[in-house]
């Protein structure tokens, strides 16, 4: 079996490379930080499998190259694999194509074995993400997406532009949200959801945009990919009205990671349309 493995940490790719090239039966042809070059390595060293992280160097899309790589080379099997807990990367990675889904927190033996099965045919997906700090894996499609461009900064008018909804159906779909999660602040709930990796902002629509015209994006800030500190550090400031909204406390973790400056909450919080007064 020949491999390519696309992983932006170093220590990772490094000792996935060491225990892929310890098995009789595999060899490591190609590695790769950047998903963005994963289609040409795999089509210069005629791989078999390619071993996919989520979220690669410079915050492109393993997802948008899984996509790519089955369109151009079907017979390819991809294991896409992540470390981050949002909700739809398994359904996400399926859609594109993904022959099968791990999270990183399996042990060596059993990645070994889910690649050996991927490669003679056999399918392997989580049965399902489990409950989430925040409770949004109870949220249908719709209420995901509207959560999705909340966590993006996106104002109601923006989102119900985005999605073809009526700013008061968005209204409607948020305060469903809400009342699912037990949240009194949709800003709160954003900011969490990002916190908690339950959401990684501004990764699903990159998939709409083709795999050779998808521009490349600003480097991550720190070890967070795929825009999950920008958006982060605009919801913070947005949160900031909404501190004591909420039924739910924000982490502390999320607090030390979201600083803001008081002065400018308001504003902020004001510009994106969301009120303390309106879900």
């Amino acid at each position: 079996m020949r491999v390519v493995i696309v992983e932006d940490q170093a220590m990772l790719l490094d000792s996935l490379a060491l225990a892929i090239d310890a098995q009789d039966d595999m060899q490591v042809v190609g590695k790769t930080p950047d998903a963005e070059q994963a289609l040409d390595l795999v089509r210069r060293q005629s791989a078999d499998l390619v071993l996919m992280d989520v979220c690669t160097q410079g915050g492109r899309s393993g997802i948008t190259a899984t996509r790519a790589i089955k369109e151009a080379l079907p017979s390819v099997r991809v294991v896409v694999m992540t470390g981050l807990p949002e909700v739809t990367f398994a359904e996400q990675a399926r859609a594109a194509g993904a022959d099968s889904f791990v999270y990183k927190n399996i042990g060596t033996a059993e990645l070994l074995g889910v690649m050996r099965a991927t490669c003679e045919g056999y399918a392997t997906f989580p049965r399902g993400a489990g409950a989430t700090p925040t409770g949004i894996d109870s949220l249908n499609e719709t209420e995901m997406d509207i959560l999705r461009l909340v966590c993006e900064a996106k104002s109601r008018k923006e989102i119900a532009a985005e999605l073809c909804l009526s700013e008061g159906t968005v209204k409607r779909h948020v305060s469903e949200i809400l009342a699912k999660t037990g949240y009194d602040s949709i800003l709160r709930l954003a900011v969490n959801a990002v916190a908690d990796g339950s959401i990684v902002p501004n990764l699903k629509h990159s998939q709409a945009v083709s795999y050779q015209q998808k521009p490349a994006r600003e480097g991550p800030v720190g070890h967070f990919p795929c825009g999950l500190c920008r958006a982060g550090n605009r919801l913070g400031s947005l949160s900031a009205a909404a501190r004591n909204t909420s039924k739910k406390p924000m982490s502390t973790w999320a607090a030390r990671r979201f600083p803001i400056a008081a002065s400018r909450a308001e504003n902020a919080f004001d510009e994106t349309g969301w009120t303390q007064s309106s879900p």
